[in-house]
């Protein structure tokens, strides 16, 4: 990883082995000048939101991948990326971005959000330290994670009590009456089986401009710094589980085609419980200050699978980090709208490529770069601090 400035201070915080105690929301406070919202409205459709200001403005869209493979045939599916902002009147903001897995996760971003929602206005303005949105975090994954479990129980038992009253009914009238088959209730025991989770990125600003930040998973953010884009947390990728606390293995050792195969494993995420993927097995945090022009910009998994990869003059792997890309859309100069809007467009033009194949493929560009495109949902959230004439 690059050296960062001063100005950011990033640690990385383990939780090997350590697991969670393990809803959709409307947000709308409009009191005090207060501005929530999570997207997308409904899983199979695209959203997107401008929250434009004079000293900051903000940008969200979150975009459904049309198409995935499975057997050989395209299977339409519910888009598992969503995205949280929060904006204060009194200049506090909050921004989340997460990327949904497994079998519930449509559900699992979405009931996070809620959560962070409800933890922000109990006591989010307090968070004023990496500990603290760490602890932030933490609490809002065991809240939705509780939530989300009480729901995949309470549907069957509910289920099982109707049943119960069927079968009274039903036997009272013909007591060798069959009825239907009896609901079956999930052994809670057998949950923490249960995979399932979200990848997330989240920051906190404060009105003097501070941020705090963390992170679990691929979903990058970067950081817009007098122009230049640097990313602040590391891919974690399957790969890094030696315990080194590096957050990327030496992708030299991997052929194009292999890295394309397992970029989206990640070893890191909230809510999955599984004896060999922990929930929160590492959650990164990092603050900084934003000047006026700076940024923060998160990203799913989406972009950087179809952000160009930098191979050294042998042709293998040496950044894989979209900050190059990232570089160019900023360089034109847009607020925060005109930032995510150009991040989704270009990124809806390398998926098409793809759709237009229907297979893997690589296209080669000059300076040893490469695109793998692969067709994904993509989550952006831009939260910009305006120049000020």
């Amino acid at each position: 990883m690059k050296k960062l400035r001063a100005a950011v201070a990033l640690r990385t915080n383990g939780f090997l082995r350590k697991e969670a105690n393990v809803r959709r929301f409307k947000v709308d406070d409009s009191v005090g000048g207060s501005c929530g919202i999570m997207l997308p409205d409904n899983p199979l459709v695209t959203s997107a939101l401008h929250l434009p200001g004079q000293e900051v403005s903000a940008y969200s869209e979150v975009m459904m991948g049309k198409w995935k493979h499975k057997s050989s045939e395209l299977v339409m599916r519910r888009c598992q990326d969503a995205t949280l902002i929060i904006s204060n009147g009194d200049g506090y903001h909050l921004g989340a971005l997460l990327d949904g897995l497994g079998p519930f996760g449509s559900d699992i971003p979405r009931a996070m959000c809620e959560s962070i929602n409800s933890l922000w206005h109990e006591n989010g303005k307090g968070v004023s330290s990496q500990d603290e949105i760490l602890e932030f975090l933490l609490e809002a994954s065991r809240r939705a994670i509780d939530t989300l479990v009480g729901k995949v129980l309470n549907g069957p038992k509910e289920e099982l009590k109707k049943w119960e009253e069927e079968l009274k009914e039903i036997r009272a009238e013909d007591p060798g009456a069959t009825p239907r088959p009896k609901p079956v209730v999930p052994d809670i025991q057998k949950l923490d089986g249960f995979k399932g989770g979200t990848t997330i990125v989240m920051f906190i600003v404060h009105p003097d401009w501070r941020f705090f930040a963390a992170s679990a998973g691929d979903s990058p953010l970067y950081l817009l710094e007098d122009g230049t884009v640097r990313r602040l947390f590391d891919h974690k990728t399957i790969w890094d589980d030696d315990g080194s606390g590096k957050s990327n293995t030496d992708l030299s050792c991997f052929p194009l085609r292999t890295y394309a195969s397992f970029r989206n494993l990640v070893d890191s995420a909230i809510g999955i419980k599984d004896s060999d993927v922990p929930a929160m097995k590492k959650i990164d945090t990092c603050e900084g200050v934003l000047h006026p022009g700076d940024a923060l910009i998160g990203v799913t998994d989406g972009f950087t699978k179809n952000a160009k990869i930098l191979l050294d003059e042998n042709g293998r792997i040496i950044d894989v980090s979209g900050e190059k890309d990232m570089q160019e859309i900023v360089n034109m100069g847009w607020d925060a709208e005109g930032i995510g809007m150009d991040i989704v467009q270009q990124t809806r033009t390398r998926m098409a490529l793809l759709r237009a194949k229907g297979a893997y493929m690589e296209i080669s560009y000059e300076n040893q770069e490469v695109l793998v495109p692969a067709d994904d949902d993509l989550g952006v959230l831009v939260l910009r601090r305006n120049l000020i004439p």
